[in-house]
């Protein structure tokens, strides 16, 4: 049963961090950046997809992004890389572009910037997710 509640609960904060939603976790900043990093390296891929999702979702808000980088997110990231499947380490692999990106797009209509486009899109990791 706890893995059934941690991927229903993983689901739900998916579907909330991809949409305006996102922005009720930022007063939760480091409490959800620290739980979401516990969780990179958990045995059941499905769990992972969902964090690896809700983390990129959320780092493309500027408060949030700086608030992981100051924790040590990216270390974390490189971290699960290595002990990840490749799927997973596409996935981890555009959460770190985003996280060491400076541009922010808190609003799905910025994104003018033309071939960075592919990086940016969370489609692309719903796409990954599809493959587990």
């Amino acid at each position: 049963a706890g893995e059934t509640q941690l991927q229903g609960g993983g689901a739900a904060l998916y579907s909330v961090s991809t949409t305006a939603g996102k922005k009720v976790c930022v007063p939760l900043g480091s409490v959800a950046l620290k739980v979401l990093g516990e969780l990179l390296e958990h045995e059941d891929q499905e769990i992972c997809s969902y964090v690896n999702g809700i983390l990129y979702s959320l780092l493309s808000l500027p408060e949030l992004r700086e608030e992981a980088r100051t924790m040590g997110m990216g270390d974390m990231l490189t971290s699960a890389m290595q002990a990840s499947p490749p799927e997973l380490q596409s996935q981890l692999n555009y959460i770190l572009v985003q996280l060491h990106s400076d541009a922010h797009q808190s609003s799905e209509d910025s994104g003018d910037d033309g071939d960075d486009d592919e990086e940016e899109d969370p489609d692309v990791l719903e796409g990954d997710e599809d493959e587990v």
